[in-house]
């Protein structure tokens, strides 16, 4: 009689000891080929220790032992790093998010950004993230090992008993009776069977390790979709505050702007109005002053038919003294020529004598 494994994976006889049918047993993975939380190889110095092997050691030293002028020792260690960067440069780039990525090389411009990004360095310096992943890893260790422990144990009080067939070291004189039919379970099928539990125990262990990468992956995705949504949502509030801000200094601009037009209507409109009541008394005083005028031409127009009419008086008296003065010479004249034993002139002659006597008197 055989002693099962407890909980084994398949109990078919034509299954694999090392896994499910479903997946292909891998080979067991060394300490220091675990995948690290991002998903990522930690065998950067066991690749380094392939990629340089003795031979090109030796190589690199003899070249830097060689007599004659050379470069110092650094020039070939550049070297060697610049080699082994382009061997590795065809790995998958580590995706994760950045905040000095192109789409956030932008330097801040007011003081919302500034803190924002402020928080955000804080935030990737103190990733709660990466804490809560070592805490799970340090759970599922403490969780392997108390269920490597609780599987093993049966085996463990088997082997410390004493079995049906061994002769233990104390009681080696003593005989023993031969085991029954079918129990013939030794020490070195213990241990086979053994080392296959530990085979499959490392190999769910090496898939806990997957599964927790791929997880790892996917929480670096959703974290980096997580802090750019975060990014774009404190944008998107900064510039909400910024056209806010806009908003309520255009409002301030247009009461301003509003105040000034009413105060300068208020000062346009008492300017018209004591402008309209200035021109209102320059127009009632050039009507009184055309008035005033208006009755002095008159009352110079009076004054000048009354001069007018004084002067033709004078003038009519005038000339009906120079008439009567004429007549009085001419009476006086015929009187001397009637004296003088002239002839006496017609009454025509006279009277034409007498007018142009007139004449001249009047028109010199």
């Amino acid at each position: 009689m055989r002693i099962k494994v407890p909980d084994s994976p398949d109990s078919s006889p034509n299954a694999s000891p090392l896994g499910s049918p479903s997946q292909r047993p891998l080979p067991l993975r060394q300490p220091s080929q675990r995948r690290t939380s991002r998903g990522y190889s930690a065998r950067f110095s066991d690749d380094e220790a392939e990629l340089n092997p003795p031979e090109e050691e030796s190589f690199v030293t003899a070249l830097s032992s060689q007599p004659g002028p050379s470069k110092p020792r650094t020039s070939y260690q550049n070297i060697e790093k610049k080699r082994l960067k382009s061997l590795h440069s065809d790995r998958e780039p580590e995706r994760t998010f950045d905040s000095t990525s192109e789409s956030t090389k932008k330097k801040p411009q007011t003081w919302e950004q500034m803190q924002f990004y402020q928080a955000v360095k804080l935030h990737q310096r103190n990733d709660p993230w990466e804490e809560y992943l070592e805490q799970e890893k340090r759970m599922a260790l403490t969780e392997a090992q108390e269920r490597v422990s609780r599987q093993w144990q049966p085996i463990a009080e088997l082997l410390q008993m004493p079995l049906p067939g061994i002769v233990p070291p104390s009681s080696a004189s003593q005989s023993t009776p031969a085991p029954p039919h079918g129990f013939d379970v030794t020490l070195d099928e213990a241990a086979d069977e053994q080392a296959r539990e530990l085979a499959i125990i490392f190999q769910e262990l090496q898939w806990d390790d997957e599964r927790k990468a791929e997880a790892d992956r996917h929480g670096d995705k959703n974290r980096a979709m997580n802090r750019l949504r975060a990014d774009i949502e404190a944008t998107c509030r900064a510039e909400e505050a910024r056209l806010l801000k806009i908003e309520e200094e255009r409002q301030r601009v247009i009461r301003e702007a509003r105040a000034r037009a009413e105060e300068e209507a208020r000062k346009k409109a008492e300017a018209e109005a004591k402008l309209r009541a200035q021109q209102e008394e320059e127009k009632r005083k050039a009507e009184e002053l055309k008035r005033r005028q208006e009755e002095d031409r008159k009352k110079k127009e009076e004054a000048d038919k009354l001069k007018a009419e004084e002067e033709k008086e004078k003038e009519k008296t005038r000339k009906a003294e120079e008439e009567a003065r004429l007549k009085r010479e001419e009476e006086a004249k015929q009187e001397e020529e009637k004296a003088a034993g002239l002839k006496p002139q017609s009454a025509r002659q006279e009277w034409g004598t007498a007018r142009n006597h007139l004449k001249v008197a009047l028109f010199p």
